[in-house]
């Protein structure tokens, strides 16, 4: 056990007790804590808000927007990607891409 937490930054404090680094315990707290709250305390809710038309209208309104967003992202970074330089072509990247 001491070895596979080793890798991961843990020192030992006991014999017994290991404790990960605060980086790690920080963005496991900051990235799982809120989905789950949001899971579990909002999604009883989420059937009572479908009959909300107005609700609806908005949340698929910024649905749009973020594909929208999204798409434009990705665009961009494929013609950066192909195209680095005015009037050059990265071949080996249109043959990747083309695989």
């Amino acid at each position: 056990m001491w070895r596979r937490l080793k890798k991961f930054g843990a020192i030992q404090l006991k014999t017994s007790t290991y404790l990960l680094p605060d980086g790690a315990l920080v963005t496991i707290w900051t990235t799982f804590v809120p989905c789950f709250l949001c899971i579990f305390l909002g999604g009883p809710h989420i059937e009572q808000l479908r009959g909300n038309e107005g609700l609806t209208t908005a949340l698929s309104a910024v649905t749009a927007a973020v594909v929208g967003g999204v798409l434009n992202l990705a665009v961009w970074f494929g013609l950066h990607i192909v195209f680095p330089a005015a009037n050059a072509v990265d071949w080996f990247t249109v043959v990747v891409l083309s695989a």
